[in-house]
């Protein structure tokens, strides 16, 4: 394997040995990786994001590599819900995957998650469009369950793209914000019920990083589980919990 060092011009990451340079080209197949990627500086490196990446507003031309089998825009919660288990149940997908441009694209990096098969193209998918290639090329599949886990996650997208500093210089800022919101509500006294939905029909009770950001808020993170998935909920559960 050939001994790679990352370097950078003109804040475009290149990907480069004793013999030649080639412009670093990375996909990102979520909308929160598009955020980091472009919040490191490396929005040129973008070479193709999903349907659903609209920010920042800068990114909207790049080529999306995604569609969506479900028409959502006319769809009540239920039926979008009826219409994700039918497919997910014949071991199908919600999404397409536009396997001959991404190749055209021929990234070097491509960001994509296996956390959630509702949220975005399937992990397997990405994996077999990426073994097509006659290049190598890194699928890398980032599952933060936490805050904490979020702060991580920029770190390896900042290791993998040879922005480690920014990477670190942008988890200290996200930091110190959620600290000053925390300084203002950590001495409530009576933190209120707080109800926080993921889904309505049927109704999904909230999960992994939610109930961080109702606490952190000031409110009672008791609906819900911090850092696990969220899991659906009956009139029932959030009768009790309003009458706790």
């Amino acid at each position: 394997m050939t001994r790679l060092s990352i370097e950078f011009h003109r804040g475009v990451a290149q990907v480069a040995n004793l013999r030649y340079k080639v412009r670093m080209r990375i996909v990102s197949l979520l909308p929160s990786t598009t955020e980091i990627v472009c919040a490191l500086g490396l929005e040129e490196a973008l070479v193709g994001i999903t349907h659903e990446c609209d920010y920042p507003p800068s990114v909207v031309n790049k080529p999306r590599l995604t569609a969506s089998r479900i028409s959502q825009e006319t769809m009540t919660s239920a039926e979008i819900d009826h219409a994700v288990r039918s497919q997910l149940d014949g071991h199908g997908s919600i999404y397409d995957l536009d396997e001959v441009r991404l190749r055209e694209l021929n990234p070097d990096l491509i960001l994509t998650q296996e956390l959630c098969d509702v949220c975005a193209v399937s992990y397997k998918t990405v994996q077999r469009a990426a073994r097509m290639f006659d290049a190598d090329v890194r699928v890398v599949s980032l599952e933060p369950n936490t805050i904490g886990d979020i702060f991580d996650n920029i770190r390896m997208v900042g290791e993998l793209t040879g922005r480690k500093s920014e990477a670190e210089n942008l988890v200290g800022e996200l930091s110190r914000r959620l600290d000053r919101v925390k300084e203002q509500t950590v001495r409530i006294d009576h933190r209120p019920r707080t109800l926080m939905l993921e889904w309505l029909e049927p109704a999904f009770a909230p999960g992994h990083w939610v109930p961080e950001q109702v606490a952190i808020a000031g409110g009672d993170q008791g609906f819900g589980q911090a850092g696990r998935p969220s899991k659906t909920t009956t009139a029932a559960e959030i009768s009790g919990y309003a009458r706790k």
